[in-house]
């Protein structure tokens, strides 16, 4: 669980273009907050046979639970209406997350979810705020699931809860970011009737 600190975030344009040829799934909050899905490896497709739609439907409810947490905490600390937010969920798998994490991070191996962290400035946006991307590596998140005895739709939305978090600012690399970051995502857990992921 890491946050890439170069972003490779792609533009709106761009995902489009992207999902001309990949599947692509795109939700919205009540708040006006969008999550964008793309499929890049097929295997994720068995997930969502083996158990419906509600893998991808829970995990995409998840991301925007964490959109929206930001945009009470902006609308708490600031008299103006908080941005529409857009962050893009790429179900990849391993050997694209190792190659994106030994490019921009120096550690060649897989790991189950890297965030790209867009530079957007507000002042440049008409419309919602592209916040950046989170890769998942199919492989890493089924191993883990089965490892720790997890549902995987579970571990899926508590990985994007995670990797949304770091793409609005949230970190952990110091003791007191771990517990703040870790705190809110057992709250946004709990909302999806999940259990809190560090237990």
């Amino acid at each position: 669980m890491q946050m890439v600190t170069k972003p490779v975030s792609t533009n709106k344009s761009e995902n489009d273009q992207a999902t001309q040829s990949s599947p692509y799934w795109e939700y919205q909050s009540q708040q006006g907050h969008s999550l964008e899905m793309i499929l890049e490896d097929k295997a994720w497709l068995s997930l969502k046979s083996g158990e419906g739609q509600t893998v991808f439907d829970d995990s995409a409810k998840a991301g925007l639970l964490a959109l929206d947490q930001k945009a009470v905490e902006t609308a708490l600390n600031n008299a103006s209406k908080s941005p529409h937010r857009l962050a893009v969920v790429v179900l990849s798998n391993d050997q694209t997350v190792q190659d994106l994490n030994k490019t921009y991070r120096g550690k060649d191996k897989p790991t189950n979810v890297l965030s790209f962290p867009s530079n957007e400035s507000l002042q440049e946006m008409q419309g919602p705020i592209h916040v950046g991307d989170i890769i998942l590596a199919y492989e890493t998140i089924i191993n883990e699931a089965k490892r720790d005895k997890k549902p995987i739709k579970q571990h899926f939305s508590h990985l994007v809860i995670h990797g949304v978090l770091h793409l609005l600012g949230y970190d952990h690399e110091h003791e007191t970011q771990s517990k703040v970051m870790e705190t809110l995502e057992s709250k946004l857990m709990n909302e999806l009737a999940y259990e809190n992921p560090y237990l």
